[in-house]
């Protein structure tokens, strides 16, 4: 995805949405498997609900580069996000 959207190589709508939608299947099932009532499962699961919602705003956009490069700058803060905290 980087690639295409970076542009090392060319923008492929099917191909980005293919992406996305694993992307969705990913998030969705490790916030499902998040069965923790802690603070940090709880913030876990959050951070993967909302990169969820997020895919979905990126899966409407994929038509248009442009538009998608906007929302898959988020979803890469939202990545990021969680990374800087629990990824050790």
């Amino acid at each position: 995805m980087d690639r295409m959207l970076i542009g090392s190589a060319s923008f492929d709508a099917a191909e980005a949405a293919r992406i996305l939608q694993g992307f969705a299947a990913d998030s969705q099932t490790l916030a499902a498997r998040m069965t923790g009532t802690n603070a940090q499962a709880r913030d876990v699961k959050a951070r993967f609900e909302k990169f969820s919602g997020d895919v979905q705003s990126a899966i409407e956009a994929v038509a248009s580069r442009d538009r998608m490069k906007a929302r898959y700058s988020q979803l890469r803060a939202d990545c990021r996000s969680c990374h800087d905290i629990y990824a050790r």
